[in-house]
């Protein structure tokens, strides 16, 4: 094998003599190693090769007249080995005999060349390739060629590799353009539709399709796609669901489905005169168009901040005592204080307008709607406000007691406290019209429809009460004291009613309210009494000590046929889930949509998501030093109240 460490053989040494090179060795240059010096010999040239290479200025130093030339032939086998020797022949030799015989006896070929030498009387100048160095230069020569033999053929793929790119990129841009016009032509035949059309496809997209993509496409689909109805219906779609104000909803529930044999009386042509129940409304109202694009981008903001709990928080001093109730409607706040004494404020810029005093003593509830506030006492009274002035309008006297609870719709106000009636006024001309009597303890809650009454007493029973006679419809008696109620016409088919009770004894009853049957109940009561019930779809929210409750009604909403089952079964209700959070008991809760928020003795108010799968709490917010007593949330506005004298306005939005 040739390296570049090889040196040649010390035994070809020639001299010059009669014009050409003889071995001064005497001896064949075909013949191998072993035979062609003995040791001593070997000795000697070894030694003069090392004079001759140390002395470079010496005239006499071997050199080659003529040129030379390096032939590989193979040697002769041996001990089974064969060997390359370097043939060094003059070219004289070869022009004159191209074949030579070897001791071994085979006669080997080497090839004719014709190379130019150049030759002086002191040294001769030797070819480029040298006799050492040819070798190897013939190698890499050869593994150049071969190098650039690769190079050329990389250059070549990757040169095809790029024509190929380019086609590809010039198919998928034809492509693009076919695609293009495709478009362009579907869209010029969209725009021939009709308007009507247009606008009924454009109602199925949604909020980032609308407002980014298709307004994208050209100036004329954009004109289309800020149409009011699409706004509009897309607003209702999303995030108003149950379209309308279900406290009205409650007004839509008529006597005459519960009970159809009274005979009218001189009290309800008195009730029907003064249009006490009645709820008139207009065919041929004109509808007032909104920029409900713009409702719509506000909503998604609020709604995203509600999910993340950022908003903005304003606190509102000014009452002397604790404050346990607040209620409010576009930007006035009304709250209730445990001295007695009511504020009317102003919401957006934190102010108190009106204090309203004229109570004297506690203030157990009051309701505010419109312009209107009326307020019912322990000192036995109503009183009707004028939000705005901040004047006592009316005063209703006629209770022997406390009065826990009320409610007005129009010029109708029903009551009910310790003196075990319930109680129906004319807010206009504030003269009592109704004592409706049947219990025989205090009643904790009433809750009024069209033309009938629902109370709930601490008798263990629950009423529903005709205004038009006066007279009681059912009477659902439970086993122990009520507390609270909620009715919910959207359980049953066919005009059936439902009313949810919670009792002292922490159970839940729910009732029929068209036929006054018990249709499903708590099997196991609650630790506490239930002073708070909600309903929510298929669900009752309930609180109990620290922990929110959701029972499925389950087989309860099942539709009920009076025909054939006049007595049906009572079903048990399931908790589905438990709110757990606080650490101290609930004072209060509200469920709207899907949204759950509630406060407690623990000083905070905690938040759930009741469509996130999973755990549904999201966040505590903080900041009351005391209980928080009371809560009431709309869209973009939690507003919260506690025995720290306080109010805070939570902002969604801002």
């Amino acid at each position: 094998m040739l390296t570049d460490s090889f040196s040649f053989p010390s035994f070809f040494q020639w001299t010059k003599e009669n014009g050409s090179m003889k071995n001064i060795n005497n001896s064949s240059i075909n013949k191998g190693t072993d035979d062609r010096v003995d040791k001593p010999q070997e000795k000697k040239l070894k030694s003069l090769n090392n004079s001759n290479s140390s002395n470079n200025s010496n005239n006499n130093m071997l050199s080659c007249q003529t040129a030379c030339e390096v032939q590989i032939v193979p040697m002769a086998m041996d001990n089974d080995c064969r060997f390359l020797d370097y043939n060094i022949i003059d070219q004289s030799d070869l022009d004159l005999n191209n074949s030579f015989d070897d001791d071994d006896g085979m006669d080997y070929q080497t090839s004719s060349s014709t190379s130019t030498t150049t030759t002086t009387n002191t040294t001769t100048s030797i070819s480029p390739f040298s006799l050492i160095t040819y070798p190897l230069s013939l190698l890499k020569s050869i593994a150049k060629n071969n190098n650039n033999s690769s190079k050329k053929e990389e250059e070549d793929q990757q040169l095809i590799e790029q024509q190929l790119y380019q086609y590809q990129q010039y198919q998928q841009h034809q492509q693009q353009n076919q695609q293009v016009e495709s478009i362009k032509k579907k869209i010029n035949s969209f725009e021939e539709l009709p308007l009507e059309i247009i606008v009924h496809i454009f109602s199925f997209l949604d909020y980032k399709d609308l407002n980014t993509r298709v307004s994208l496409v050209n100036k004329n689909i954009k004109e289309i796609s800020e149409v009011y109805t699409i706004w509009k219906y897309l607003y209702y779609s999303e995030f108003r669901l149950a379209k309308g104000n279900k406290k009205k909803k409650l007004f839509h529930l008529d006597i005459n489905s519960i009970y159809n044999n009274i005979t009218p009386t001189a009290a309800t042509s008195k009730l029907n005169n003064s249009n006490v129940v009645t709820e008139s409304i207009g065919n041929n109202t004109t509808e007032i168009f909104k920029d409900y694009k713009q409702l719509y981008k506000k909503r998604f903001i609020v709604e995203k901040n509600w999910r993340r709990g950022i908003c903005s928080v304003q606190t509102l001093y000014g009452h002397q005592d604790g404050v346990w109730g607040v209620q409010f409607h576009g930007d006035m706040l009304v709250s209730g204080c445990e001295d007695g004494v009511m504020k009317v404020w102003d919401i957006n810029e934190g102010e108190c307008l009106n204090t309203l005093i004229g109570h004297q003593d506690v203030v157990n509830s009051f309701h505010f709607e419109g312009d209107r506030i009326i307020s019912g006492s322990d000192d036995s009274t109503l009183k009707m406000w004028n939000a705005h002035t901040g004047q006592c309008v009316n005063t209703f006297r006629g209770h022997q007691g406390s009065v826990w609870m009320l409610e007005f719709k129009d010029n109708c106000l029903v009551s009910g406290g310790d003196d075990k009636m319930v109680r129906v006024w004319d807010t206009n001309t504030g003269q009592l019209i109704q004592n409706l009597e049947g219990h025989s303890g205090r009643i904790y809650y009433v809750q009024m429809g069209n033309n009938l009454v629902v109370s709930g007493a601490q008798d263990r029973s629950c009423r529903v009460w005709d205004l038009r006679s006066s007279e009681c419809v059912h009477s659902m008696t439970s086993n122990s004291p009520v507390h609270c109620l909620q009715i919910n016409g959207d359980l049953w088919d066919g005009g059936d009613w439902a009313v949810a009770s919670g009792h002292n004894n922490g159970s839940i009853s729910i009732w029929n309210l068209r036929t006054g049957s018990l249709q499903a109940m708590l099997s196991n009561p609650l630790c506490c009494p239930v002073w708070h019930i909600q309903f929510r779809k298929n669900n009752i929210f309930t609180s109990s000590c620290n922990d929110l409750h959701s029972w499925n009604l389950g087989k309860a909403l099942e539709p009920v046929n009076h025909s054939l089952d006049p007595t049906p079964t009572q079903h048990q209700l399931t908790s589905s889930k438990v709110f757990k959070g606080h650490t101290k008991s609930i004072k209060h809760f509200q469920v709207k949509d899907n949204r759950l928020v509630s406060g407690g003795l623990d000083n905070k108010i905690k938040v759930w998501d009741l469509d996130k799968p999973g755990n549904n709490y999201l966040y505590t917010l903080v900041g009351h030093t005391k209980s928080v007593d009371w809560l009431e949330f709309k869209k973009d506005k939690l507003i919260s109240c506690s025995a720290d004298h306080t109010i805070r306005i939570w902002d969604f939005y801002s």
